[in-house]
C-alpha cells in the first residue's frame, strides 16, 4: 500500500509502521476552523476457527463484528475520557468494481489541543472495514471541529485514496481464541 503525498485536498503528515506490522498514515486538511485530521490504518483482522460443528451464519457474523470493532471504543476513551459515542451505523467502502461492508462509529469529544487552539470540541468518525481479502482491516478516522460538516471532505478522501492490499491466506492473520467456542489454527 502506498500513501501518496496528497489525497483529495489533504496533505500527508506522517506514515508510521508499528512493530506488529500495522501501518498508519496521517493526513491533514488545514482550513482555519474547518481542519480535518484523517488517518488510515491497515492491520490484519483476527481470525477465528470454530471447534466442532459449523456455527450458524448469524453467530459467525456477530463474532466477525465484535472482532472488527474491538479496541475502537477503548482507544478513543484512552485518548479522551470524555468521548461519547454518538453514532453506530453500517458503512460501505466502494473501490472501483468492489464494495466492502463495514461500520461507522461516531464520537463527540474534546481535544486538549487542535491546530493551535485549546479545549476544542470535535467529532471523531471511525470507519472500519474488516475481512478485506479475507484478513485485512482498513480503519479510517476523521477528526474535525464540531459545527463543521466534513462529510464531503471525508467522502472525497475515502474515494480518492487507492487502497490496494495483497491477497493473503487466513493463516497469516492473528488469532483470538474464544474459550469453548473457537480456537486458533495451528
Amino acid at each position: 500500500m502506498a500513501y501518496p503525498a496528497t489525497v483529495a485536498k489533504f496533505q500527508r503528515a506522517e506514515v508510521d509502521v508499528a512493530a506488529d506490522g500495522n501501518v498508519k498514515a496521517v493526513y491533514q486538511l488545514v482550513t482555519p476552523m474547518q481542519e480535518v485530521i484523517a488517518s488510515v490504518t491497515i492491520l490484519k483482522t483476527p481470525q477465528i476457527t470454530f471447534v466442532g460443528a459449523r456455527a450458524p451464519q448469524r453467530i459467525v457474523d456477530m463474532l466477525h463484528k465484535a472482532l472488527c470493532l474491538q479496541h475502537v471504543d477503548d482507544t478513543l476513551k484512552t485518548e479522551a475520557p470524555d468521548a461519547i459515542q454518538s453514532e453506530n451505523a453500517p458503512a460501505e467502502l466502494k473501490r472501483f468494481w468492489s464494495s466492502y461492508g463495514g461500520y461507522k462509529l461516531g464520537y463527540k469529544l474534546t481535544r486538549p489541543a487542535f491546530f493551535g487552539r485549546s479545549q476544542v470540541p470535535i467529532y471523531s468518525d471511525v470507519y472500519r472495514f474488516c475481512y478485506i481479502k479475507e484478513i485485512w482491516t482498513i480503519e479510517y478516522r476523521f477528526d474535525y471541529p464540531q459545527g463543521y460538516d466534513a462529510a464531503n471532505d471525508v467522502k472525497s478522501f475515502m474515494h480518492e485514496l487507492d487502497v490496494s492490499l495483497r491477497s493473503s491466506t487466513p493463516e497469516d492473520a492473528p488469532c483470538k481464541p474464544i474459550p469453548g467456542l473457537a480456537s486458533c489454527r495451528n
